[in-house]
């Protein structure tokens, strides 16, 4: 290969390429439904026979399209997936994220290859690593280095409280935040983005916030929007009206999550979401250092991903810089000025590292 191990990739007819990246995708959204399947109503042969042909079709394209240096992520994924298939790892909620964030990487690396962007070859063997890593674990230590690989560590729980409650609790949380996701006013893995988001921003902060309880506000707080009418999303309407909603969802929200009192600090960080710095907001026109940490970055990530990643209404949609430009003006307003600043470094940090956050 020359110095360019790209470049015959790149040299590739434009009628070619549009008929490669369609077929990644479909193999790509494919992987991601089965996945979220396998969340919400369980694993079944079915499903791992369809990750399995899509991951193979995937791992071809990629072959026979000069991307060679890819195709070992895709390969030892293969091998992790049949070590589950076979009983001998078991699945987890983990290592399902784990999955969808490697065939995410791979296609983000893919496109800037193609966009003749520059590119890191460490992070290919950075991948390849850790899935070898991966491949190597014991069925006992499997689920605590996927939590550890997806940057997150292992929800603690508070031992005042019945433990064999608080993990199934939290991974219903997780099944309703797909759920809702689902129902096509965002894209695919709206939630998963919007956590990755909020941990990031939680440890620029220096954790002020228990990232298990974060998270569980993240995939809760838009519980009691499945409840709403779907033409509520259409931008027009009564303003008056649309708040009625939006605080009944939030009311329907709140009961559920009352009923889980280990979860206090998540239903705070939910009841406090839609409140504003200046005390504008709802319900209860708190302001400043009166709303929680946890909901202010809430409020900053569903105002910037509602603009960036809504499925419906597409051509509202906003690019990247214009979403964050948009954030920066309502600082002092709608946000806390110190926690738009931390947003700012997120996305820095992310453009940085060529991050899939904004995909």
């Amino acid at each position: 290969m020359s110095d360019n191990v790209f470049e015959d990739f790149q040299a590739l007819d434009e009628e070619i390429l549009t008929d490669f990246f369609a077929s990644i995708e479909e193999n790509k959204d494919t992987i991601e439904d089965m996945v979220e399947s396998i969340e919400q109503v369980g694993l079944s042969d079915e499903k791992f026979i369809e990750i399995f042909r899509h991951l193979h079709s995937f791992k071809g394209n990629l072959n026979v399209c000069f991307l060679d240096p890819l195709v070992p992520v895709i390969h030892h994924l293969e091998s992790i997936m049949r070590r589950v298939r076979d009983k001998e790892l078991p699945y987890n909620l983990s290592f399902g994220t784990l999955v969808l964030d490697t065939v995410e990487n791979v296609y983000n690396f893919m496109c800037s290859i193609s966009k003749k962007q520059e590119v890191d070859m460490n992070n290919i063997g950075e991948w390849v690593n850790v899935l070898l890593h991966l491949e190597r674990c014991t069925s006992d230590n499997f689920e605590a280095e996927c939590l550890k690989m997806n940057g997150q560590e292992a929800p603690q729980v508070d031992h005042e409280h019945d433990e064999s409650d608080s993990p199934e609790i939290f991974q219903l949380f997780s099944t309703f935040a797909s759920l809702i996701d689902k129902l096509g006013h965002f894209k695919h893995a709206h939630s998963r983005r919007q956590a990755k988001l909020a941990l990031a921003m939680n440890l620029q902060l220096n954790k002020p916030c228990d990232d298990t309880q974060l998270l569980a506000a993240v995939y809760m707080h838009n519980f009691g929007m499945a409840f709403i009418p779907h033409e509520f999303f259409d931008a027009s309407g009564n303003t008056s009206d649309r708040q009625q909603l939006v605080q009944r969802a939030l009311d329907t929200t709140l009961k559920l999550m009352n009923l889980f009192p280990e979860w206090a600090e998540a239903t705070k960080m939910i009841e406090q979401h839609m409140e504003n710095f200046d005390g504008t907001g709802y319900p209860n026109h708190l302001e400043g250092d009166n709303i929680h940490i946890g909901s202010k970055m809430i409020a900053i990530l569903d105002k910037f991903l509602s603009q960036t990643h809504a499925v419906e209404q597409q051509h509202r949609r906003k690019t990247l810089f214009s979403a964050v430009s948009e954030i920066n003006q309502l600082q002092g307003s709608h946000f806390d000025p110190e926690i738009v600043e931390v947003f700012n470094a997120v996305v820095r940090e992310a453009i940085s590292n060529k991050d899939n956050l904004f995909e």
